[in-house]
């Protein structure tokens, strides 16, 4: 299968928009401004590319550890998301390209020479940094004041900013104005309007490897929830290769397993830290994450597969679920496997606030779901049989990643 790196990208970009609405559309138009004045100084499709990508994700880092982006004032000093941001990428090597220009995207021009990169990455970094500032201030600006307002870029000309970009950043960001209002009131931009760029598809174990990244986005969000994706995806890989899914297809369950939730970037991080009973109130918001998944991943030609099993989570077979009520006949196989391993990794994970349910338990819980038609009775009586199998690879598949989240975050503090 191939599926678009960029189109993936920018799905995740709207993923990320879901965190805050103080940064709805903020890394999209931050990646265009970027690009169209690449293009105006004559920098290669290569470097636009690289400056697209980079522009998507710049404030990864910030959203990742906390519900909101704190960075968005015009005189930066805490500038911490950019070096986490820059440790997350850094992991998955078709995102190293990027990964230190967006280590240096608050860094000031003056500066770069204190620093061991290359004169180019911290050239598109600068360049990077002016974007993320000017859609600030045109943002933020009343509307008759926003080409003033982003003239103050060329203030910082030689310290902030290099100088050529100063006046290219301002250049754009007046010359586009509209599209760039106009971005601010849309949920998507298209990729045309970026210009060319390069697109290299993806292939299997690329999306592999990406699908991971992004369950790093969404599960360390919540302590709560720091492993469960890879584990949901480790259970629904051992329980599709027990009903005879081919070698692509099961690789192809494994990443819907670590994109299943990646509606909860869009869930309040109180809510989904809270270790009591949710109210009703909460209760509806935190039923919006699969919706939310599913809009995402619908923009990405090549996902269709993996969106329907992964958002298709809390379906169930008597059809009371959610997010479209469909019933077991509306269900796929993919589906239904995905619903049961979801059940299944969420009552035997250990949690700071509960142990995870011993076998016994466990059992008891998927049976009564399958006895009220909650769920295909198939799948868990195919887990039943293989309970310990399956549960030893959840278990050793959650401890691995709940060692790389302690690690992420004690480096994090050092």
């Amino acid at each position: 299968m191939y599926v678009s790196q960029l189109e993936l990208m920018c799905g995740v970009s709207s993923a990320l928009d879901l965190i805050s609405t103080a940064v709805t559309g903020h890394h999209k138009r931050v990646a265009y401004l970027a690009c169209s004045a690449g293009r105006l100084m004559g920098l290669s499709v290569h470097d636009r590319t690289r400056l697209f990508m980079a522009g998507l994700l710049h404030d990864v880092g910030g959203l990742t550890l906390q519900s909101r982006l704190d960075a968005l004032q015009f005189e930066v000093d805490n500038v911490e998301h950019a070096e986490t941001g820059y440790r997350l990428l850094k992991t998955f090597p078709y995102l190293d390209p990027i990964a230190e220009i967006v280590r240096y995207h608050h860094t000031p021009w003056k500066k770069k020479d204190a620093f061991d990169t290359d004169a180019q990455t911290m050239f598109l970094s600068n360049l990077l940094n002016a974007a993320d500032r000017a859609d600030v201030l045109m943002k933020d600006a009343d509307i008759t004041m926003a080409c003033t307002q982003v003239q103050r870029i060329e203030q910082h000309k030689g310290t902030i900013f290099e100088a050529t970009i100063a006046e290219a950043i301002t250049q754009t960001a007046q010359d586009n104005f509209c599209d760039v209002l106009e971005f601010i009131r849309q949920k998507d931009i298209s990729l045309e309007r970026f210009g060319e760029l390069e697109d290299p598809h993806l292939h299997l174990e690329d999306l592999r490897g990406f699908s991971r990244f992004i369950s790093h986005i969404i599960d360390f969000r919540s302590r709560f929830t720091a492993t469960h994706s890879r584990g949901v995806a480790a259970v629904a890989q051992e329980l599709a290769g027990r009903f005879d899914f081919s070698h692509h297809d099961i690789k192809l369950m494994g990443v819907a397993g670590n994109l299943h939730d990646l509606g909860k970037l869009g869930i309040p991080t109180y809510i989904l830290d809270k270790p009591g009973k949710l109210t009703r109130e909460e209760y509806d918001i935190i039923r919006l994450h699969p919706r939310f998944c599913d809009e995402v991943l619908s923009r990405v030609r090549g996902m269709e597969v993996i969106n329907e099993w992964g958002s298709s989570h809390h379906e169930r077979m008597d059809g009371t679920g959610y997010h479209k009520g469909r019933n077991g006949k509306e269900l796929s196989l993919g589906a239904r496997i995905m619903a049961v391993a979801d059940v299944f990794t969420a009552v035997t994970e250990n949690r700071p606030y509960r142990r995870g349910m011993l076998k016994a338990n466990a059992l008891s819980v998927l049976r009564g779901m399958s006895k009220a038609r909650k769920l295909d009775a198939e799948v868990v009586f195919c887990l039943e049989n293989a309970y310990d199998d399956i549960d030893s690879v959840r278990a050793a598949t959650q401890q691995t990643a709940l060692d790389a989240f302690k690690d992420f975050f004690r480096a994090d503090k050092s």
